[in-house]
């Protein structure tokens, strides 16, 4: 009987140790929100210069993981814009180890230009594909969508007003 009791003492024991928070693993390396969730492609420009109809800017690429396939990466110029340093279309071959690549581009333009500055890049596999897209506005606010009209009848739950509520349309057949 002491036999038994002992070994179940032991192994509550050695339960109670494992168990023990300073022993376990450590937590999985979190993200801030600047860093955002890992993709496999993010693309960006930064450090723009905007002075005297010319913009120079950096085109950044960073890639988490090898690609299986090229990567084609391509500036868009808005109308009305030239590129007089860079080159509008180049790829990173199929293979080439995760890491980040930058590019400088410089503009010039009479006016600013109406239209954006567009950052593109894409990979695509027989079973993959990844796409990532900036854009630069040159100093334009970026759109957002009209709010949605609060026209509907008042919402009361349990005594509280929670406001007008927003109308659906019908649904289309």
């Amino acid at each position: 009987m002491r036999t038994i009791v002992a070994a179940l003492l032991f192994v509550a024991v050695g339960a109670v140790a494992l168990a023990d928070p300073a022993r376990e693993a450590p937590p999985p390396a979190t993200r801030s929100a600047e860093q955002g969730a890992r993709t496999p492609l993010v693309v960006k420009w930064k450090s723009p210069e905007l002075k005297n109809g010319s913009l120079t800017i950096v085109a950044q690429v960073l890639r988490a993981t090898r690609f299986g396939g090229p990567l084609a990466i391509f500036v868009v110029v808005p109308k009305g814009a030239r590129l007089v340093k860079g080159e509008a279309a180049f790829q990173v071959p199929a293979g080439t180890p995760a890491g980040t690549d930058e590019r400088a581009f410089t503009l010039q333009f009479d006016r600013t230009p109406a239209d954006d500055l567009v950052l593109v890049a894409d990979v695509s596999t027989s079973d993959f594909g990844a796409h990532g897209e900036d854009v630069y506005r040159f100093g334009r606010a970026a759109p957002t969508a009209p709010a949605p009209a609060h026209d509907g009848a008042e919402v009361k739950v349990g005594g509280y007003n929670l406001g007008r509520s927003v109308q659906m349309p019908p649904p289309t057949k």
